[in-house]
């Protein structure tokens, strides 16, 4: 992807992290770590990036 697509490189990046965060909460959720209330607002406030 480096080499062949570097102009997606950004919109990957952006879109692992996001991701990436979500499941962290999840598991924080699913390990009442946090309420689902809490959960749910993160994941309405992070969404999905703009993609190309």
């Amino acid at each position: 992807m480096h080499e062949e697509y570097p102009h997606l490189l950004p919109a990957w990046y952006a879109s692992r992290d996001v991701r990436t965060r979500r499941r962290a909460v999840e598991w924080l959720v699913d390990n009442s770590l946090v309420d689902d209330e809490t959960g749910e607002r993160f994941v309405t406030e992070h969404p999905d990036p703009d993609l190309p």
